[in-house]
């Protein structure tokens, strides 16, 4: 579900915490298309993505969190 390469690098909040050494992990689809809008309504909201998503912080915390800045 996830691509394996940096696609955008996304400035903003999480690098002070990354600067800190605080595990941070952002997860956002620039290529949905109602991203940032009005229409991003919660019955754009899908099942998939969020299950794609906690089963992969899941499995990153049961890893303990490995970390590289």
């Amino acid at each position: 579900v996830f691509i394996d390469e940096q696609k955008w690098e996304i400035p903003g909040a999480h690098e002070a915490l990354i600067a800190n050494g605080i595990p941070t992990a952002v997860l956002i689809d620039y290529e949905y298309p109602h991203r940032a809008t009005t229409e991003d309504t919660i019955d754009k909201l899908s099942a998939d993505s969020f299950t794609s998503i906690g089963e992969t912080l899941t499995t990153w915390l049961e890893a303990q969190a490995p970390f590289t800045p």
